[in-house]
């Protein structure tokens, strides 16, 4: 495939956010010349969209792009490395970089290096910048928020903190009081001087004297509730003898009635009784039944034998010849 017809294809992959084939793409360009400036420029570009920041630097390209390293940095939260390689991009006239993207990692650098003053000036100069309907807007909105926010704090903070962040290391630029990472990373007593470890602790050893003096019972309040009476315990059974074992269902007493296995067999032979009862109702309603046929029965065959002598006997006198008046 000619590079005319790849570098076709290239743009509808990105066009249709396609990264992982944009970048195979790229790599059939660089096949075919590996000098190709703006095929090594856009591998770069798809690494840093893919999140592969590690891989972003490795390349040769990278180092000759100052910016892009310097975001590559930012993002693997190397942010003192980040900042020698933005002043690279700053004084750089082999490329020409948008300000804007310049400014906007500065600030994000500065908000990362705990420099919220100069980062929410940024945020705000790049808000009031841009354009309404810009989707970047909310998001410079927010994080001059962020660093308004932090400020807040910082001027909340004691006497000896507030001083302490106010005042910056020389040779280092460093603010005394640690970024959020440092903070999280290492316990206070490695982070902060020596002196401010020591007064915090004893202002919080005095915010506790004062919580416990608060919290004890004076003179002049109210007197105390008097103590709840003890609980009285149930005497034992006149019968209890501790020497005793105890008794088999002992275990089962915390088990419902119904559900204890000694229980189970009575309930078995209570069903069975109940249905042994049933059976023999059954059975004596059944013979009565027989009976009252079988009597039935023996009244209609007397009925019978006695009609059949009544048939005969008007045979027979049927049979003598009626005198007649002669």
């Amino acid at each position: 495939m000619s590079a005319d017809k790849l570098y076709a294809l290239l743009h509808r992959q990105i066009d249709h956010h396609a990264y992982p084939a944009a970048l195979k793409t790229t790599a059939k360009l660089l096949a075919l010349d590996a000098h190709d400036a703006l095929a090594l420029a856009t591998r770069t570009q798809l690494l840093v969209a893919l999140d592969r920041y590690r891989d972003a630097l490795a390349l040769d390209s990278t180092h000759d792009d100052p910016l892009a390293r310097a975001y590559c940095l930012y993002k693997l939260a190397r942010p003192h490395d980040a900042r020698k390689e933005l002043k690279t991009a700053h004084d750089s006239t082999a490329h020409t970089y948008d300000p804007r993207a310049v400014d906007v990692l500065e600030a994000q650098l500065h908000y990362r290096l705990g420099e919220y003053e100069q980062a929410r000036d940024l945020f705000d100069d790049l808000a009031a910048t841009a354009d309404q309907d810009s989707p970047e807007l909310a998001d410079l909105q927010a994080n001059s928020s962020a660093a308004s926010a932090h400020l807040d704090f910082l001027a909340s903070l004691p006497s000896h903190l507030a001083a302490a962040a106010s005042e910056s290391d020389s040779s280092t630029s460093a603010p005394l009081v640690p970024s959020i990472d440092e903070l999280e990373s290492r316990p206070l007593a490695l982070v902060l001087p020596a002196s401010l470890t020591g007064a915090a602790s004893s202002s919080a050893a005095a915010a506790v004297r004062l919580a416990a003096a608060a919290a004890a019972p004076s003179s002049s309040s109210s007197a105390a509730p008097p103590p709840s009476k003890p609980r009285t315990r149930r005497p034992l059974p006149k019968s209890f003898d501790p020497s005793r074992p105890p008794p088999a269902d002992a275990a089962d007493r915390w088990i419902p009635k119904r559900e204890r296995p000694s229980m189970r067999d009575a309930l078995l032979q209570a069903k069975e009784k109940a249905r042994g009862k049933k059976r023999e109702r059954g059975a004596g309603a059944t013979g009565e039944g027989e009976g009252a046929l079988a009597g039935a029965a023996k009244g209609v065959g007397k009925n019978a034998g006695s009609g059949g002598g009544g048939g005969g006997a008007g045979g027979a006198g049927g049979g003598k010849k009626k005198k007649g008046r002669k």
